[in-house]
């Protein structure tokens, strides 16, 4: 991630106290709420989740070279990496601050991974946080390239899938949230 930030973001962004700041730790390990290594720089403006998932991209690739990529997925991968994902996003909603913004995103082509893990936040957050396009109006000006890239996007009840034969990558799922409440 570093090393794609790196290359589409001005450099002064990335140096320490800069306006983006990346880190890895797990998110799942406090039970919704951040953990310490996170916590301690305080509220964010917006959250990216990149959300670890069944990769369905990593197998589409795989499988073009080596046919045995499917030889490790197994049907209970998506349940369980639901849970993880309803788990990251639950600790993001505790990072981002009022009026912030949470942007969801998978490779995953499993409902249950994308819509059904933004659906259950939403339920279990009430009116806290609201579903937004993912490019919204006052944006007009960060908008050209995002509407450029949605046009190759199937809408889902909450958020968007990229499929790859309708663009050059994907499967990809985004879900944009604000933090209302």
């Amino acid at each position: 991630l570093q090393r794609v930030l790196r290359s589409f973001l001005p450099a002064e962004y990335l140096v320490p106290g800069g306006r983006v700041f990346v880190t890895n730790v797990d998110a799942t390990a406090n039970a919704g709420k951040a953990p310490v290594a996170i916590a301690r720089f305080g509220f964010f403006d917006r959250v990216l989740v990149d959300a670890p998932c069944s990769s369905d991209r990593h197998l589409a690739r795989q499988a073009k070279g080596a046919p045995h990529g499917l030889a490790h997925w197994a049907s209970g991968v998506v349940k369980s990496n639901a849970e993880r994902q309803y788990d990251i996003l639950l600790c993001a909603a505790t990072l981002v601050k009022k009026g912030g913004m949470i942007l969801y995103c998978t490779c995953a082509l499993a409902e249950q991974e994308n819509d059904g893990v933004v659906n259950k936040f939403l339920k279990k957050v009430g009116k806290a946080f609201q579903v937004e396009p993912i490019c919204s109006s006052g944006e007009e000006d960060h908008c050209e390239g995002v509407e450029r890239l949605m046009a190759s996007a199937d809408k889902t009840a909450v958020g968007a899938l990229f499929l790859p034969d309708r663009s050059s990558f994907g499967p990809m799922y985004m879900a944009r949230l604000r933090k209302v409440g």
